[in-house]
């Protein structure tokens, strides 16, 4: 199999490609400019319906990271440390 090299620009916020089952896609070099970058747009986010004050809190249900201002959840601790 022959090597292909690529450039990618990306200019609507998607990437696709279409791949075949058995192809493999090495990513060797990935540039995100922080002046543009907005959490929003990780795919493993749901910032839609951010509040003042929001925490980013994992959700196992969703397999995402959600914008809570109420955390309930048994498992969390929260350590201030020592003063």
């Amino acid at each position: 199999m022959a090597n292909i090299t690529a450039k990618l620009t990306q200019t609507q916020k998607i990437i696709s490609a279409n791949v075949k089952a058995n192809d493999e896609i090495s990513i060797t070099q990935y540039r995100v400019s922080p002046s543009s970058f907005q959490i929003q747009d990780m795919a493993d986010v749901d910032s839609s319906e951010p509040e003042n004050g929001a925490m980013l809190q994992y959700n196992p249900d969703t397999e995402k990271y959600e914008a809570r201002n109420h955390l309930q959840n048994a498992a969390l601790i929260i350590n201030g440390g020592n003063f």
